[in-house]
């Protein structure tokens, strides 16, 4: 941490609108930063937690998709300290109109745009542009120190990819100096592997002037890394590359969502919830201790408050209220809060949302079969499950792997037995596909 960076004058927004359509049905009713996570958090937590252990206390969030759940969560932002007077959170919905389409924002760049206000109001001279759907820990006085040092108008935060994945991601060419030189968003394919974290430090009077020039461009999709980072490039601004070597992940899809979830069992895990002076906050649970029954096995797992186990649990995440009833297993699976599942129910390689109910034998990821779910082949291929909110699956009920199955879905499957691998199950009003 570099000590002698202060924060009294930055701001940060974090983006928290997008749809997340990638997360399947586990965003079909909230928006993706509030979709929990690692039994006791959410999304968002990382972000919110970041800001505070960095002495950010001004801070906006970009809310619009679904977000009942997300504010419900923030609130006044006790648990992150960010309760102030002067200070503190505060939720920014679009308030204006984009063209004929009713109050929304219309890309990430326009989120900021509508709340250029916040920076002059604050007064602030830098501001940070997070993305609420990421799962790290960061001081971002680091980030901070090294943009000032460089005299930069803009820098981003940049990392390393497998390969095979840099084509989610803005592609970043740095010279010997790490100004950056290059910049293509989601190339499809992609010639080296350096790619942008989605989080950036701007000097507030670069990015007013950049976001209005923006605004001006009938061409421009409001983004900003389809629009402002390359445009910023070619204009040739002051633009660096800062390298984080730390842990981070970009949950976007179903597939990443898993393995971070499953990371926090590694151990040690991946990236630690309780690092002094660097923890992640969240709000706490007002439910008692878990309890373990006499016929209760537990093996490398992570069990929320108020959860009940009598059955198996095995490398998996229990958020608080799960009941696990003898005879049942739950394996290398994600569960939300107040799932149960009921006796001799064996649940694989899934993720369940809240207050799902797993009747009694049934077999949720059965077979060896892994042919990618039928809808959504990229999002669903390698043999995880999921199964939406407040779904109750009839008792003796067998769904293969990759399979979907909507919130609410109950009365929809009550007359089968069974769903094969690859399938969809969604309500009328969302039949439609996912679109990315």
């Amino acid at each position: 941490m570099n000590a002698a960076c202060t924060t009294s004058r930055v701001m940060a927004f974090i983006m928290a609108g997008g749809k997340g359509d990638r997360l399947s049905a586990l965003s079909e009713q909230r928006a993706k930063p509030a979709v929990p996570f690692g039994g006791s958090y959410r999304i968002i937590d990382f972000a919110l937690s970041n800001c505070a252990n960095s002495g950010i206390t001004r801070v906006g969030v970009l809310t619009q998709y679904l977000p009942r759940s997300l504010n419900e969560h923030i609130a006044g932002g006790g648990p992150w300290g960010l309760d102030r007077d002067n200070d503190g959170v505060t939720i920014l919905q679009p308030y204006r109109g984009c063209g004929v389409e009713g109050n929304s924002y219309c890309g990430t760049a326009d989120s900021v745009y509508q709340n250029l206000h916040q920076i002059r109001d604050y007064g602030a001279d830098t501001v940070l542009v997070l993305a609420g759907d990421h799962v790290y820990s960061a001081d971002y006085r680091d980030m901070v120190a090294y943009h000032r040092q460089h005299d930069a108008e803009l820098t981003v935060a940049v990392t390393r990819v497998p390969i095979e994945d840099a084509s989610r991601y803005g592609l970043v060419t740095l010279d010997d100096e790490r100004r950056v030189r290059g910049f293509e968003e989601k190339p499809e394919y992609p010639t080296h592997n350096l790619v942008s974290m989605g989080f950036y430090v701007f000097n507030a009077s670069y990015l007013i002037d950049a976001l209005l020039a923006d605004a001006e461009d009938d061409q421009s999709t409001h983004d900003f890394g389809h629009d402002v980072l390359p445009r910023a490039v070619e204009s040739g601004a002051k633009m660096y590359g800062f390298r984080f070597d730390g842990y981070w992940r970009d949950i976007g899809t179903v597939e990443a969502y898993w393995e971070a979830n499953m990371d926090l069992l590694e151990d040690p895990p991946s990236v630690r919830l309780d690092e002094p002076g660097a923890c992640i906050y969240t709000r706490s649970s007002s439910r008692p201790l878990a309890r373990f029954g006499p016929t209760a096995e537990v093996r490398q797992a992570i069990i929320g408050r108020g959860s009940v186990i009598h059955g198996a649990v095995e490398h998996s995440i229990l958020s608080p209220g799960a009941i696990v009833e003898a005879g049942a297993v739950v394996r290398d699976s994600v569960l939300f809060g107040d799932v149960r599942v009921e006796s001799g129910a064996v649940v694989e390689r899934s993720i369940l949302d809240e207050e799902v109910v797993i009747g009694r034998g049934a077999h949720i990821g059965t077979g060896d079969d892994l042919s990618a779910n039928v809808e959504r082949p990229d999002l669903l291929w390698s043999g995880i499950n999921v199964i939406g909110k407040r779904t109750q699956i009839p008792s003796r009920f067998e769904i293969r792997r990759n399979t979907v199955v909507g919130a609410l879905m109950s009365e929809e499957i009550q007359h089968l037995t069974s769903l094969p691998v690859g399938a969809t199950v969604r309500s009328p009003r969302t039949r439609e596909p996912f679109t990315v």
